[in-house]
């Protein structure tokens, strides 16, 4: 079920792959527990999927507690290799709220994360 939920995710088919990451996450939960990474995975993925259907207040609680757990269960630093801290600053810019964004993006550079390069800074 993630391999076809990642692969309609590349095709931009979020609608079709909600459902699909719905029970993937839901079984990595009850499987893995909820601080397994590969259900911290599933979590971002789910807000992934949400926000990209411009669902964004149901998405935003799926990345910030993949970016809460991440961060408790792994470290600042180790988190960013499952790509969760950047996003909750990219989804308060969406959401027009620059001030949180720029705490968030903060909190990642201090963490000494190189989850942004320098290239994709917003600042």
């Amino acid at each position: 079920m993630g391999n076809l939920s990642v692969f309609l995710i590349g095709q931009n088919k979020f609608t079709e792959a909600e459902p699909l990451c719905r029970e993937t996450l839901e079984r990595r939960q009850r499987v893995l527990g909820a601080n397994h990474t590969g259900t911290l995975i599933a979590n971002n993925v789910m807000g992934l999927v949400l926000i990209r259907q411009g669902k964004l207040a149901e998405g935003e609680p799926y990345w910030r507690e993949a970016l809460a757990t991440s961060q408790r269960v792994l470290g600042a630093a180790a988190s960013r290799n499952l790509g969760v801290p950047p996003q909750p600053g990219r989804l308060a810019l969406d959401q027009k709220k620059p001030a949180e964004a720029e705490q968030l993006y903060r909190q990642v550079i201090q963490s000494g994360s190189p989850a942004l390069a320098p290239s994709t800074r917003p600042f």
